[in-house]
């Protein structure tokens, strides 16, 4: 893509985008997927066993059989260890698998980011097929160009995939995707679906400034600055303070609904 050249909106952004103007991140998240596909793993395959300290890492694949400890960067093709991990900074890498907690000074890049506990990164997190964390997270922000889930509780400045499923409660400035999942089963795989049901009884696990979805959207025990979807139910445990819809729209009596749902028009594809 030439310099003079941006892409222009898509669809998602000029059918449900957000009030402030899309998606943000654009160009970074741009950059960092041409990146991953520029990149070129080399240096070889490493094993190590034990805990292992490093400087930097340039690899083809790198196996640790114990807990890794990397003071800078890492740019490797595979990136496999089956203790904990710590990189100051940035990580950039088609495959990462850690056995346990994670924790990145700088952002991460990959195609394929698989976290059995914990992952805490200082800066965003993009990647190409699929991010899975079985512990908590916190990020600056979170995107995929495929499915996102995360297991336990989530601290993030924006969430944008095709597929999010969040098990735990947490705190998220915005969510946008075209299926959506917060610790509830949606009713099919693809297709816009969002539903929100963090924990039971009326305590509000789940907050966000925003929520919007390209389908449908079922919102219980949380707390919504703006929830915007084609079809709406808002169930009786819920906050929202805005609510826009194009299809339909029903609240349940009890739900707490800061003004009136707005009825929107679908713009011109």
């Amino acid at each position: 893509m030439s310099a003079e050249t941006s892409p222009g909106p898509s669809r998602f952004d000029r059918y449900y985008g957000a009030p402030s103007g899309g998606t943000p991140g654009t160009e970074e998240v741009q950059r960092m997927l041409e990146e991953l596909a520029r990149f070129v793993p080399e240096g070889g395959s490493h094993r190590h066993s034990g805990s292992t300290h490093l400087e930097t890492v340039r690899a083809t694949e790198l196996r640790v059989s114990g807990s890794l400890h990397v003071d800078g960067d890492v740019r490797s093709g595979v990136l496999h260890v089956s203790g904990a991990g710590h990189v100051g900074g940035n990580l950039l890498a088609r495959e990462v698998e850690t056995s346990g907690s994670l924790k990145v000074g700088g952002s991460i890049t990959s195609a394929a980011l698989e976290v059995s506990g914990s992952l805490r990164a200082e800066g965003g997190v993009c990647t190409e097929r699929y991010t899975h964390v079985s512990g908590s997270m916190r990020s600056a922000w979170l995107h995929s160009s495929g499915d996102i889930s995360v297991s336990g509780g989530i601290e993030t400045g924006r969430i944008v995939g095709s597929e999010v499923e969040i098990s735990g409660g947490g705190q998220v400035h915005a969510v946008h995707g075209g299926t959506v999942r917060i610790n509830e089963r949606a009713a099919s795989v693809f297709g816009g679906i969002v539903r929100i049901q963090v924990g039971s009884g009326r305590r509000r696990n789940f907050r966000a400034d925003e929520v919007v979805a390209t389908g449908n959207a079922l919102v219980d025990r949380c707390e919504l600055g703006l929830l915007r979807a084609d079809v709406v139910e808002v169930r009786r445990n819920a906050h929202i303070g805005k609510v826009e819809y194009y299809t339909r729209c029903v609240v349940e009596p009890g739900a707490d609904v800061g003004s009136p749902p707005t009825r929107l028009t679908h713009p011109s594809s």
